[in-house]
């Protein structure tokens, strides 16, 4: 059997976005190494906060527990005429976060993330997203520890 507690927490002021989660499991009757069962308790957790450059904010709905779309002050557009030109929506963030699979005889390891992203919202329907992220491992004893870096570029077309 596995239980779990996870609280969230969300505040959006003005342009600014914070979101945190923290999630704890307890697995009964869990094995390792040809020993006797045991509960073992896992756990995890992350803190982010968003800005907009550019002014907007992230709607969050309540009732669902869910944000809402984004949708730029202005479209991205470069062409003259009636509009003025507009680079769309910009927004920074950073987050860190980690996961504890140690605890009794059971020894997963340690993992701390660092995150640092750039989002490009061009419409209320595409988004361009750019991450630099930065891993640190403490294996259980006996394994190697290291640094992981990495770079992610997503584009999504919402409908």
């Amino acid at each position: 059997r596995q239980y779990t507690l996870a609280p969230e927490f969300a505040l959006v002021q003005g342009p600014l976005t914070v979101q945190a989660e923290w999630a704890g499991q307890f697995l009964t009757n869990a094995e390792a190494n040809g020993q006797a069962p045991v509960t073992a308790f896992f756990h995890g957790g992350y803190i982010e906060a968003l800005w907009f450059l550019t002014g907007e904010f992230r709607d969050y709905k309540k009732r669902d527990g869910v944000f809402g779309r984004v949708v730029p002050l202005n479209d991205y557009n470069l062409r003259s005429g009636d509009t003025s030109p507009s680079l769309g929506a910009w927004q920074i963030g950073a987050r860190f976060s980690y996961v504890n699979l140690n605890d009794k005889a059971i020894q997963g390891g340690v993992i701390y993330d660092w995150t640092f992203g750039l989002n490009w919202f061009l419409n209320a329907n595409m988004k361009f997203q750019f991450n630099y992220i930065v891993e640190h491992r403490d294996g259980p004893t006996g394994t190697p520890i290291g640094w992981i870096n990495g770079v992610g570029v997503r584009g999504a077309f919402e409908f």
